[in-house]
């Protein structure tokens, strides 16, 4: 049996003598920051605000960006919708590159927030999609509800650690050899996106 590292110190504590329900990391963001993220958001009521991260430490780890813009397309379909483009500095040209692609209504904020601004933006969206990068944990950390695209690796020891109602990891390992990103269809996470709207975890 594998365990993620979470359920490795629960275990641990358990052996220790701790009881009770040890809950999961959680990340409050700060009031500053949370108030600067609504204002730069404005996001409306009607609206559900989608977190997207095209970005990756590596090529490998990106899921094509005409992917992410079909499931972008597809939402706007069905629903009012905005989606708020995330990522570190130096990918701001893939935000801006997924804009005007997906045709939907933007917010860029790839490489423009502070490690603070970056939970409080996370915590505005009502879901994030995203590459296995550091979008996936910061999303977790607040209790946003997270579609993950994963290469093979480590995802039960990394994480994301969220319910399992609230985390979808969509990852296709091809025995003897590297995962291409594109075996993960736009169909697959937008199954994903309505199965959380339907029970509840993405607001309607």
């Amino acid at each position: 049996l594998r365990l993620d590292e979470p359920g490795k110190l629960r275990k641990l504590a358990r052996i220790l003598g701790v009881e009770g329900k040890i809950p999961l990391p959680r990340i409050e963001p700060g009031a500053e920051d949370v108030e600067w993220a609504r204002d730069f958001v404005r996001n409306p009521e009607s609206a559900v605000l989608v977190g997207v991260n095209p970005g990756g430490t590596s090529e490998k780890q990106r899921w094509p960006a005409e992917c992410f813009a079909d499931v972008m397309r597809a939402i706007s379909s069905k629903r009012k919708s905005r989606f708020l483009i995330l990522g570190g500095p130096g990918e701001e040209r893939l935000a801006l590159e997924l804009a005007p692609l997906s045709g939907a209504e933007c917010i860029i904020a790839a490489g423009r927030e502070s490690p603070g601004k970056s939970f409080a933006l996370a915590k505005q969206c009502d879901c994030v999609i995203t590459n296995d990068t550091g979008t996936v944990h910061v999303a977790a950390a607040v209790g946003t509800p997270v579609i993950a695209i994963y290469t093979p690796g480590y995802v039960h020891r990394y994480g994301p650690y969220l319910p399992g109602d609230k985390m979808t990891v969509l990852m296709k390992p091809v025995a003897g050899s590297i995962e291409k990103l594109e075996q993960v269809e736009p169909e697959e996470v937008m199954e994903a996106f309505e199965k959380m709207m339907n029970i509840g975890a993405i607001r309607a």
